[in-house]
């Protein structure tokens, strides 16, 4: 995996996703970064990476943090194992995994969302863990289709119709003629 040295919570194992917390700590280079906490609900956003153990490796960078801000490995990219759980079932191949409501961990991504990779490995237990190749992107499951931020999981009827999006809590209405041509709405 490719890793970089981040500040990261006492308390945090190889393995846990993390993701940037409040508390802002000063490098040795007189730069500031957030420190890196757990993961806390599922499809968490922002996430930075997955706790890694890979000291050996010379691609890290990050050696510019402070011991006592507990500076650890966080994978971006590669390939490293990830701390799952049962919450969104039994992971196979190829899944795509996000975090849990269980702090650190990852589980099997269900529905649209932020994911932090994909299985190379299966899980069908309570707790343990899967390799995973990191992609820390926004994942969307087959069936669904996409503009944006905006996902339609459903066959809408052609005529008007009108077309309500909630964007953080904020709802839009459009009303729209359908037609046989329609390739996209814009709301």
């Amino acid at each position: 995996d490719y890793a970089e040295q981040y500040p990261v919570a006492q308390g945090i194992t190889y393995g846990d996703i993390v993701s940037p917390g409040t508390q802002e700590v000063t490098t040795t280079t007189g730069e500031k970064i957030v420190q890196l906490v757990k993961s806390t609900s599922p499809y968490q956003e922002p996430i930075a990476g997955i706790v890694s153990n890979n000291y050996g490796d010379f691609t890290s960078a990050g050696y510019n943090i402070n011991k006592e801000d507990n500076p650890m490995p966080v994978a971006l990219v590669g390939r490293v194992p990830v701390n799952v759980t049962n919450e969104g079932g039994a992971i196979k191949v190829g899944d795509f995994v996000t975090t849990s409501s269980t702090a650190g961990k990852g589980m099997k991504a269900t529905k649209a969302g932020r994911v932090i990779g994909m299985a190379l490995s299966s899980f069908d237990g309570t707790d343990g863990q899967v390799m995973v190749q990191v992609i820390n992107t926004w994942y969307s499951p087959s069936g669904s289709s996409s503009a944006g931020d905006l996902f339609i999981e459903s066959k809408m009827t052609l005529g008007v119709q009108t077309l309500t999006v909630n964007d953080n809590g904020t709802d839009t209405s459009e009303t729209v003629a359908l037609t046989p041509s329609t390739s996209y709405v814009e709301v």
